[in-house]
């Protein structure tokens, strides 16, 4: 588990505690750094027009998702847990679009993992190492982490 907060630390918190150190100073990346405190974000607030029409746009878009687009997957989602004729029809056809895009997924990494063709075997035989056992545990590991990763959108709409 260290491993993994050490490189999150450096990869994501290092980066965004040093972009929010930035933000009170006045710098064009090159020069010197001229600190300006909170003038940076007064600025941002009540001149920039562009930030202000993005943050309304954001803000907004952030309240119809949760309300309209939230309220209508539960609706459906209620809809579709009644018994009635042609339920199992009706789900299939909303989780096609989701299950359709794993399969074509899968369909190309099976191309990849080709024997005898794949792109996998093509580039080991370009340096050298088509006769080692390497491509099996690539696959094995691949296999892994695609099936630990490929439902999580599935579960979180649970």
């Amino acid at each position: 588990m260290l491993p993994a907060l050490l490189i999150y630390c450096i990869v994501v918190v290092v980066p965004a505690l040093y972009s929010i150190s930035l933000s009170f100073f006045k710098w064009n990346g090159l020069g010197k750094k001229t600190f300006v405190g909170f003038k940076n974000y007064v600025n941002l607030f009540s001149v920039d027009v562009v930030f202000q029409t993005a943050l309304k746009n954001n803000l907004l878009w952030i309240l119809l998702t949760i309300v309209f687009v939230t309220s209508i997957a539960l609706f459906l989602a209620m809809i579709l847990n009644r018994s009635f004729h042609g339920r199992v029809m009706y789900r299939a056809i909303f989780y096609f679009p989701y299950m359709l895009s794993w399969v074509v997924i899968g369909i190309i990494w099976k191309w990849i993992y080709n024997p005898n063709i794949g792109f996998l075997d093509e580039m080991l035989k370009l340096i050298g190492c088509a006769d080692l056992k390497i491509k099996k545990r690539i696959k094995i590991v691949h296999q892994g982490l695609l099936l630990n990763n490929c439902n999580n959108p599935f579960f979180i709409s649970l």
